[in-house]
């Protein structure tokens, strides 16, 4: 049981973190800060990496608990 709380609020506190990383690059959108490229800030783009990385990491880590992968 503790085991399934823990990789729960780590699934719930990086959804949160990426919530909040959506958030911001659109308010960083909005800023049109310089420099720009394609029309988006820098600071954006690195948001949206950084967004990315993150999204990729809670897919994987939410497939390899459904095959059963993560058991210890």
């Amino acid at each position: 049981l503790t085991k399934e709380i823990d990789r729960s609020s780590h699934h719930l506190t990086l959804g949160l973190i990426i919530s909040g990383a959506l958030v911001s690059t659109g308010l960083l959108i909005l800023a049109n800060l310089e420099p720009i490229v394609f029309g988006i800030p820098v600071f954006a783009w690195a948001t949206i990496g950084i967004t990315i990385i993150l999204t990729m990491m809670l897919l994987v880590s939410t497939l390899i608990e459904k095959k059963g992968g993560a058991r210890q």
